[in-house]
């Protein structure tokens, strides 16, 4: 086999994308003489981990993770830390379960493969605590690994894993944490094409090093990033690359360059796009002085943000979207913001407080592609404040830590559950709190320039459970349906083996609930109906499958 075959056949290994099946298999420890008889079902089996330690990477990757080809990492790096002291699940060049203290905090880990049994890259797993608080995602590394960390010993987890080659997400749990205890998720590819591209500058120069983001134009979320090594760019920065057919928003970005504006292909089953032409534009460098008052001038570490606000697009359709940046300027208050994309921007400093932030005035500028400004001045004044108010829970405690965000502007709320937001445009204003398994609060103001109070509500997530009857109940797709004015909110789960369900996480309120595949989600006719509780949990009546 030749490089060029070599290199197209490891990038359908990486990229079997939207249209896949997938599957979990639940791999729990058990006593031995229960084996083969687990939850899983037929096909899952007990398995304990050898020994060894974790190569800690804990599969943590931002959002928009790369897809390279299974097997070993092209670019030569290796996870940290000792390999496998045996096959393991899942077969050779598994690293092992991370060793830990029986009696402290666990880490639930989970294995995600293809069909072939090869470690898949890419799998996005989010999984809440029974009592609906939400854990940080986790995303599977090289290895198809991913670890939910610091659970006591015990904690039921359930939770599903995404990935743009899956046709739905595949759901696991409830399972108990505890040693040893594993979650396997296996994906299959689906039908495959040819997509053609080129990725260029803002001048027509061939851009070599950069990565290309496909998204299901029907949903956002099943998105994929191939990078340079899935892409094999050619030295006119040009690329051919096999993934699964059909249509595709596409658009291209780098380190070095702001991301393209998105273009649609579609690709064909055992075909070749049209070539797709991605123009994207060099990063800029801005920096400057900052002017503070005295009493901010003389804190160490001084840790300030910058808020910075980014027009781009066209008149008629601009896209604004705003990035909070960290600095530490030096001893003179120098500051510099790198990688900034070219377009309308519009700069604040800002620093971060518990319930309250201070804030200084806007400056604007137009930034080009690949310019270097170091002559800003960024000042902190006080500024009046616009919003204040306090965030309780449904029980009227209040609410530590919950995020509120107006126009932009976040903050965090202290201890008494109290926040203030500075520096507001007048106009009206959507107040917005959110705070980690609790249904979020919105209003939305007219601000008219002098301070107001915004006192907001996070009632806490509830369940729902039930069962369903039939000759068959095992499996089964299971829906809780709120649905206000033709606009439908729905929450998810399948059954266990005894046709019981669970589905947790779910904002406080009325809904009713559908079950079977192919139910008509839009309509109630026949459906229970149930009305979930802050912090509590609602129960279904039997539903009988004909």
């Amino acid at each position: 086999m030749d490089a060029n075959a070599k290199a197209g056949a490891a990038a359908l290994v990486a990229v079997g994308l939207i249209a896949a099946i997938g599957y979990v298999l639940l791999v729990e420890e058990a006593d031995p003489a229960q084996q083969g008889s687990g939850k899983g079902g037929p096909s899952a089996k007990t398995s304990r981990p050898e020994a060894g330690t974790d190569a800690k990477t804990g599969g943590q990757r931002p959002p928009d993770v790369a897809l390279r080809p299974s097997g070993p990492d092209p670019s030569g790096s290796q996870p940290q830390g000792p390999g496998p002291q045996g096959p393991g699940p899942g077969g050779p060049g598994y690293d092992t379960h991370p060793s830990q203290d029986p009696n402290g905090p666990q880490a639930l880990q989970l294995v995600c493969v293809d069909d072939q049994g090869q470690p898949l890259r890419g799998v996005r797993i989010e999984a809440k605590r029974k009592s609906g608080m939400p854990l940080e995602p986790v995303v599977s590394d090289g290895q198809g690994r991913a670890f939910l960390r610091g659970l006591p010993r015990g904690e039921r987890v359930a939770g599903l894993a995404r990935h743009p080659s899956a046709a739905s997400p595949a759901r696991f749990g409830p399972v108990a944490v505890e040693p040893g205890v594993i979650v396997k998720i296996q994906l299959s590819p689906a039908q495959q094409g040819r997509l053609r591209g080129k990725i260029v500058d803002e001048v027509g120069g061939p851009v070599t090093e950069a990565e290309v983001v496909l998204v299901n134009p029907q949903e956002e979320q099943a998105k994929v990033v191939l990078d340079t090594a899935a892409l094999q760019l050619g030295p006119d920065g040009s690329f051919a690359v096999q993934v699964a057919a059909g249509k595709y928003a596409i658009s291209a970005r780098s380190k070095t360059h702001s991301e393209s504006d998105r273009d649609y292909v579609t690709v064909p089953v055992d075909g070749e796009s049209p070539e797709v032409l991605l123009r994207v534009s060099r990063k800029a460098t801005l920096g400057g002085q900052l002017e503070l008052p005295p009493d901010v001038a003389q804190l160490r570490p001084l840790e300030l943000d910058v808020l910075v606000e980014i027009t781009s697009g066209t008149e008629r359709n601009p896209l604004t979207r705003v990035e909070r940046r960290p600095i530490r300027p030096d001893s003179s208050l120098r500051f510099e913001l790198k990688d900034v994309p070219p377009g309308k921007v519009r700069l604040r400093l800002e620093l971060p407080r518990a319930g309250d932030t201070r804030v200084g005035p806007w400056t604007s500028l137009t930034v080009q592609p690949g310019q270097s400004q170091h002559d800003l001045v960024l000042a902190l004044r006080e500024v009046t404040v616009s919003i204040l108010g306090q965030i309780k829970d449904d029980e009227g405690v209040a609410v530590l830590g919950a995020v509120v965000e107006a126009e932009g502007r976040k903050v965090m709320t202290d201890r008494d559950g109290r926040y203030a937001i500075r520096g507001l445009d007048m106009g009206a204003i959507g107040v917005k709190a959110t705070k980690k398994g609790h249904a979020s609060a919105y209003q939305l103001i007219q601000y008219e320039g002098s301070t107001q109070t915004v006192n907001l509500t996070l009632a806490r997530f509830g369940s729902v459970a039930g069962r369903v009857t039939g000759e068959i109940v095992a499996d089964v797709p299971v829906t809780v349906v709120k649905n206000e004015d033709g606009a439908v909110e729905t929450y998810g789960g399948k059954t266990d083996a005894s046709g019981s369900y669970q589905i947790e996480g779910i904002p406080p309120g009325t809904y009713y609930v559908k079950a079977g595949k192919g139910a008509d989600l839009f309509s109630a006719t026949g459906a229970p109906t149930v009305t979930v509780p802050a912090g509590g949990q609602a129960k279904v009546s039997d539903i009988a499958l004909r």
